[in-house]
């Protein structure tokens, strides 16, 4: 079984001396948002086993990028989700309006569109399906959303399975918890620290 690093470590961790201050923002402290291009930086580091102190919200800095502690989803593991949440009549859809073949733009309405439904939202879901998987397994959580998009070192986004985010250090998973987790979504890779996805803009 693969070795899953204690999210506590974080407290542990220092600042290599090998980095200066001025050309790895990831390292510094500061009390004003990161920068889209810092946090780019941060995310083509790759996943962080550990988190910098400077990725920790304090006083003195309190506004560092959302970082996810999180398992990737994996086709597997989104195919089980995606089952758990039909089980329990949990599918989530997007909508789309149609509007009646007849339909001109330059003319009064005389039919309102319809609602049809579009395709499954895999996030709301997905999300659902996890709130099942850790109420069976005696998990609670900290995190508002459980399934969330996170930023792969290449730019793309993909599902993450939140653990903890930075901004709830004080209430972490423990190394028991995480392995439930993963052995039931059967996720061999281990939770690693991911730049949040779906707010990438404007969290930075």
């Amino acid at each position: 079984m693969s070795t899953v690093l204690i999210p506590q470590e974080v407290l542990k961790t220092k600042k290599p001396k090998s980095r200066s201050k001025a050309s790895d923002p990831i390292f510094r402290r500061r009390n004003y948002p990161y920068s889209c291009a810092e946090t780019a930086y941060i995310r083509k580091l790759g996943p962080l086993q550990k988190l910098p102190r400077s990725l920790v919200p304090t006083r003195q800095s309190p506004c560092p990028p959302t970082m996810h502690f999180a398992l990737v989803i994996t086709d597997a593991a989104k195919e089980l989700l995606l089952k758990k949440a039909e089980e329990n009549g949990e599918t989530y859809y997007d909508y789309k309006l149609v509007f009646p073949p007849d339909f001109d733009p330059d003319e009064p309405l005389l039919h309102p569109p319809t609602r049809e439904k579009d395709c499954i939202n895999e996030t709301f879901t997905m999300d659902f399906a996890a709130s099942y998987i850790l109420k069976e397994l005696g998990i609670r959580l900290a995190v508002e959303q459980y399934i969330d998009r996170i930023a792969a070192p290449t730019g793309h986004l993909t599902f993450g399975f939140t653990l903890c985010t930075n901004y709830e250090m004080d209430q972490l998973p423990t190394l028991d918890e995480i392995e439930k987790v993963r052995s039931y979504l059967g996720i061999e890779f281990p939770a690693r620290w991911y730049p949040n996805g779906s707010r990438f803009e404007w969290v930075n």
